[in-house]
């Protein structure tokens, strides 16, 4: 589909803060609404698990979207800075973000669009069965169900932004200091969580470098022994290509692969965009016709 990163919010617990370090800032802010301390963290992993973006700057009350909007991530997919393949995945909290960013910040369809598409449909196969009990000799085609393409959709931009939830499971459990509200000041909680969020992909480095073949298939591990830090520096950026834990080809020979995998779909994207149809809808139709389905039977009714 194009998916670069899987992105989301993290919630950092931290002490109270004591009002006289907030310079008049109101002390409610780092409440958020379950009444936990924090600071929120935007937090961004590629296919491979490996985290690629980490900012955390804000205050615990602040929304997802607010916290996206003035992130550096956010810039470059707003000026289209990033190759026009690509695009991110992220929950429904990102949804007003996606037309300032032309449609490449892909959210689920939600419950009032399922509904309004299952309502169309029904409406679509009456007039189609009324139709054909009038001319019985009638030769037209069954309307698509457009409500089944958005489950489908749906279903695999979850399988693609679990991701993410993966990774802050692993961050999580594998870093027992954030099991609780950090005591440090909350000024250095942002450098701790990078910290943090730099051995995660080390320690995933390690593990691909004992078992590589297992991590090209996307087996990656609860968790992974420390190795040493040589490439730590080289692994925390939005980048294309491979990892130094694997032999680094040269820039021209990254520059063909990506030209030989992407030229098909980034046509396909500027027939979409020539052609006024949003990214979202053109992905749909893209993986219905690659006959993509939701199984009807895991229907909750």
């Amino acid at each position: 589909m194009g998916t670069a990163l899987a992105v989301d919010g993290f919630v950092i617990e931290i002490v109270k803060p004591d009002a006289k370090d907030l310079n008049g800032q109101e002390l409610s802010c780092y409440r958020n609404r379950k009444g936990v301390w924090g600071l929120i963290s935007q937090v961004a992993c590629d296919a491979n698990a490996k985290i690629r973006f980490v900012q955390t700057d804000w205050p615990g009350a602040t929304n997802d979207v607010t916290c996206f909007h003035e992130t550096a991530l956010f810039n470059l997919l707003k000026n289209d800075q990033l190759p026009h393949w690509m695009h991110i995945v992220g929950d429904e909290a990102y949804s007003p973000l996606s037309a300032e960013c032309g449609g490449r910040i892909l959210m689920p369809y939600g419950q009032h669009q399922l509904n309004s598409a299952k309502a169309k449909d029904w409406q679509n196969l009456q007039d189609w069965k009324d139709r054909v009990a009038l001319d019985p000799n009638l030769s037209l085609e069954k309307p698509v169900e457009y409500y089944w393409k958005m489950r489908a959709f749906n279903h695999e931009l979850s399988s693609e932004r679990i991701t993410i939830e993966r990774v802050l499971g692993m961050v999580v459990r594998r870093c027992g200091m954030i099991w609780r509200p950090i005591e440090y000041h909350f000024t250095k909680v942002p450098t701790i969580f990078r910290v943090v969020c730099k051995i995660h992909n080390l320690c995933l480095d390690r593990w691909m470098m004992d078992n590589p073949t297992a991590a090209r298939l996307g087996n990656y591990p609860g968790s992974t022994p420390f190795s040493n830090d040589s490439n730590l520096w080289n692994t925390f950026d939005i980048s294309v290509g491979l990892d130094d834990v694997f032999e680094q080809p040269t820039d021209d020979v990254i520059m063909e692969r990506l030209q030989n995998r992407y030229e098909r779909l980034g046509d396909r994207r500027r027939v979409y965009s020539a052609q006024n149809i949003p990214l979202l809808d053109a992905l749909t139709d893209e993986l219905y016709s690659l006959g993509v389905r939701f199984n009807k039977d895991l229907e909750l009714h």
